[in-house]
């Protein structure tokens, strides 16, 4: 491919701007934009300067007003603005002495402040309302449903609370006692990740559910939710998912095959002398397979087989070839024992396997009781969003609906397919869309009838079945497009030292979804079961010789775009191959306390050489149809053309909205017959 500089050209018109800035509406979600004035919180839905409660807790706001803090006592209290929060908005509001803890929707501030800072911004620029943090807030209402369900004694209750950042958590902890509640552990979030998104730590509890107002009304506390269960997903993957043809692995012949890569596996414990792990060292640094080894030792059938799924290897072992062999056999794992997790540490686990190296996390277990978006989810959305060079995989729910935490934003959730010959045919995941509205799952791999690694064997296998199969093959697929990148296989498709760099997390998103193909068996596409269908890396990547061409943009925050910023791109078609554009970004973690998730709004818009314009995510009969509609919820937009016209075309990723952080990163996959891609000024 030539990427030589050719002539500018602008790409979308001041008039289609303004009515892209107008649109709110988009073919993929089932729920439209919410009303700007609306604050949409998981206890109640309501309009404070309309006096309009819409759902949920009936609050009385008036007493809102009258619970901001004390005149000279610093408290949390909220700030709604009149339009999308800016930089400057942020600015202000730290200049008037008050603290930023979090977002909520629709553009709202969370702060910590006094009483007298809270009287100065009812007067600030743009500000619609400024009112307290109401204790009913703070309560998941589904928490009485669950513990009767789990068959709980109402007055033992496992809860799980999260604080605001920067709150006093001995002095919670201490009022804690003092109400006779039982305190069972204490988590901070890794510092790294406090240092990008503010957040307050975690602490696991028992309590009676008849305590849960006066936990509420401690100062310190922002969420208190049921202490959910963890349960694992169970219900010819490597060519399936390298090329669709039998015995084709075009991929590992590229010489991809994840060496230099590590892998986070939090699953059931790994029998590590199964030939696919085994090595005469202990786990650790210097071992073959595994490079760290958090919890006891011991075999799971579980976590063996989705281990060796992701980055099994047992040639030297006696396995040979088969099905002992991973996806990315040329990896390594860091694995954490799922049963040391609860709703307050995952991003710790997270971050420890970050510290080993990992890029990509598979997880094959999640809570099939809840749609809601919870302290987990936020969890993962911090760790994409801060750690911007990962990507976490979560095996959806193998029941009928999507359950959590494959509900983050930021996070792959993936469904299963049939295994070969019918991988053109769904098989188990739940379907979407999320509670606020957005696509879910992402992808999907073969996952019934999965042969794999069987534990308390030396070298056996056994067939296993669920999204738990399907999320390691995925994992694996991610740390061979990672090793595609840090090898410098792009652009030329040939390894060149020179041109390696490490992608962000979007940009592997982007580009998997770029090359995902439409599960046949699935009506619609893309659709709330499949998401944008089965991986497949030789539509996804560009090898040299290839027919099709790939060209990728990849940002992180720091070279990221600003509220109302763009970026221009344009490049030569020739007809010949489909045209497929995809955009990712890993947005800002949202509030737990927030009901609609959505933060930053990145947008993707195409321009034809004829002037047609295209924007992400509207399809009819599989292909994106014409118009200026904008997709206001997900961070993953696409426009795929089935038969392109020839000439050149433009390409414009646009911030409506970077409501936190200084700027948003984004990722741009384009693949087709392109030639001269570059960026217009």
């Amino acid at each position: 491919m030539h990427f030589a500089p050719s002539g500018s050209t602008t790409l979308l018109s001041a008039a289609l701007l303004a009515s892209v800035a107008a649109a709110s509406s988009y073919d993929l979600a089932t729920v439209a934009r919410p009303d700007d004035g609306l604050l949409l919180l998981n206890a109640t839905v309501f309009d404070p300067i309309r006096s309009e409660v819409l759902s949920g807790d009936r609050i009385a706001l008036a007493e809102l007003d009258r619970s901001l803090p004390a005149e000279a006592v610093p408290g949390v209290f909220i700030v709604q603005f009149d339009a999308s929060i800016q930089p400057e908005t942020r600015a202000r509001v730290r200049a008037a002495g008050a603290e930023v803890l979090d977002y909520l929707p629709m553009h709202a501030l969370v702060l910590r402040g006094t009483g007298r800072v809270a009287r100065t911004l009812v007067g600030l620029e743009g500000t619609r309302w400024v009112g307290g943090f109401s204790p009913s807030f703070k309560i998941d209402e589904g928490i009485d449903a669950w513990a009767a369900a789990q068959g709980y004694d109402r007055a033992d209750v496992p809860l799980s609370i999260r604080l605001f950042a920067g709150a006093d958590t001995d002095a919670v902890l201490a009022r804690l006692e003092e109400l006779g509640i039982r305190t069972e552990s204490r988590h901070t979030p890794p510092a790294l990740l406090r240092e990008r998104v503010p957040t307050g730590e975690g602490i696991e509890l028992r309590a009676s559910l008849d305590a849960l107002s006066a936990v509420a009304a401690i100062d310190g506390v922002q969420w208190i939710a049921a202490a959910h269960k963890i349960e694992q997903r169970n219900s010819e993957t490597r060519w399936v998912i390298q090329t669709n043809e039998e015995d084709n692995f075009a991929i590992w012949q590229a010489g991809l095959y994840g060496s230099g890569r590590i892998i986070g596996h939090i699953d059931g414990r790994i029998d590590r002398s199964h030939c696919s792990f085994e090595d005469v060292v202990e786990p650790g640094p210097d071992h073959r397979k595994i490079v760290a080894y958090r919890g006891s030792y011991g075999s799971d059938s579980h976590g063996t087989h989705t281990a060796a799924t992701a980055a099994g290897d047992a040639r030297a072992y006696g396995g040979g070839w088969g099905d002992q062999t991973g996806q990315a056999f040329g990896a390594r794992l860091s694995h954490g024992y799922m049963g040391l997790v609860n709703n307050s540490n995952l991003d710790e686990y997270l971050f420890y396997a970050w510290q080993d190296g990992a890029r990509v996390h598979t997880n094959s277990w999640g809570n099939d009781w809840t749609t809601q978006y919870t302290s987990h989810c936020q969890q993962i959305d911090n760790v994409s969003y801060s750690l911007e060079n990962t990507v976490v995989c979560f095996a959806e729910s193998n029941l009928n609906n999507l359950k959590t935490p494959e509900n983050a934003k930021n996070v792959l959730a993936v469904g299963g397919t049939d295994s070969a010959p019918n991988q053109h045919r769904w098989c188990t995941g739940g379907k979407g869309p999320t509670k606020d509205g957005r696509l879910k799952p992402d992808l999907a791999a073969p996952g019934c009838s999965i042969q794999s690694a069987k534990s308390n064997s030396d070298c056996g296998t056994r067939s296993m079945g669920g999204t738990s199969m399907a999320s390691p093959a995925v994992a694996g697929a991610v740390a061979l497009v990672q090793q595609y990148f840090v090898n410098g296989y792009w652009p030329s498709g040939s390894p060149y030292q020179p041109d390696a760099f490490e992608p962000t997390g979007a940009l592997v998103r982007a580009v998997l979804v770029n090359g995902a193909q439409d599960i046949t068996g699935v009506s619609g596409y893309p659709s709330d079961q499949e998401g944008w269908g089965r991986i497949e890396l030789e539509e996804s990547l560009y090898l040299a010789g290839d027919g099709r061409d790939l060209w990728v943009a990849d940002r992180f925050h720091a070279d990221g775009l600003t509220a109302g910023a763009f970026q221009d791109h344009q490049f030569d078609l020739q007809t010949g191959e489909p045209l497929r554009i995809t955009m990712a970004f890993s947005d800002y973690p949202a509030s737990v306390n927030a009901s609609y998730t959505p933060v930053n709004d990145l947008d993707l818009f195409v321009r034809s050489p004829s002037g047609t314009i295209y924007s992400g995510n509207r399809f009819a009969g599989g292909e994106s149809v014409p118009g200026p509609l904008r997709d206001a919820k997900n961070n993953i937009e696409q426009v795929h053309v089935l038969s392109p016209e020839p000439g050149t075309w433009g390409v414009r990723v646009w911030a409506r909205e970077v409501q936190m952080g200084d700027a948003q990163g984004w990722a741009l996959a384009i693949s087709g017959k392109i030639d001269n891609v570059v960026p217009v000024d």
